[in-house]
């Protein structure tokens, strides 16, 4: 998560099927936020939603201004 949080266009983990690559890593700071939720809707914590909040923020930053989000640069 760490490393997908601070670079989100690392080069990916890539599975690969009759020659062609799949990447599957690019959910993960997404799943990790999602599970981080549930925790704090039954144990608030302060440290863990300040961290929650700073990765929002790096996600938000790769957003392009049409609203498109994706792990790899399009160029």
């Amino acid at each position: 998560m760490r490393h997908r949080a601070v670079s989100p266009c690392p080069s990916p983990s890539v599975f690969k099927v009759n020659g062609v690559g799949y990447s599957f890593d690019d959910t993960d700071p997404y799943k990790t936020l999602e599970g981080a939720a549930y925790i704090l809707q039954t144990y608030p914590d302060k440290q863990l939603e300040a961290y929650c909040d700073s990765v929002i923020d790096i996600i938000g930053k790769a957003q392009e201004p049409d609203g498109y989000l994706g792990g790899r640069p399009l160029a």
